[in-house]
């Protein structure tokens, strides 16, 4: 039965990890009544960083809550059932983290008011000028040079 159930739990995980990819990627709900400023500016400087991941996080807890789960069986249930519970927790945040790399971008505005920003696009390049829509979130869009000047 525990066999059945943790098939059951992994393909409702998978499942929903599915139509999670299906979801709109329109305007952030939190938007709805804000102020979103849209400015424009030219990036002087771009530097690669790493984001920290928490996957190493989800294995440990993944791991636990595999043992728990398996802790009224034999020494072998609980074994493997904190190994596949550290292994499924670490790839569901890897997969929802996305790729780890990213940019610090640092930017300056017409006005010369200089902005920093932490972004997964890796594919900014210096001198590119972008549109910046500030909300909730952050979106960047490469845009001609003259939004970029006075």
């Amino acid at each position: 039965m525990r066999i059945a159930t943790m098939k059951n739990i992994f393909f409702g995980l998978m499942f929903g990890l599915a139509l999670s990819g299906c979801a709109n990627k329109g305007v952030n709900l939190a938007d709805a009544e804000q102020l979103v400023e849209v400015i424009y500016a030219k990036v002087l400087k771009t530097k690669p960083i790493t984001f920290d991941s928490k996957a190493g996080q989800a294995a440990v807890m993944g791991g636990i809550e595999g043992a728990i789960e398996n802790s009224d069986g034999d020494s072998e249930d609980l074994i493997s059932g904190a190994i596949t519970g550290a292994i499924v927790s670490s790839v569901f945040v890897s997969i929802e983290e996305g790729s780890s790399r990213g940019l610090l971008v640092s930017m300056r505005t017409a006005d010369n008011t200089d902005y920093n920003l932490a972004t997964k696009n890796t594919k900014i390049k210096v001198d590119e000028c972008l549109q910046i829509i500030r909300g909730a979130d952050v979106s960047l869009i490469k845009v001609e040079d003259s939004f970029c000047q006075n």
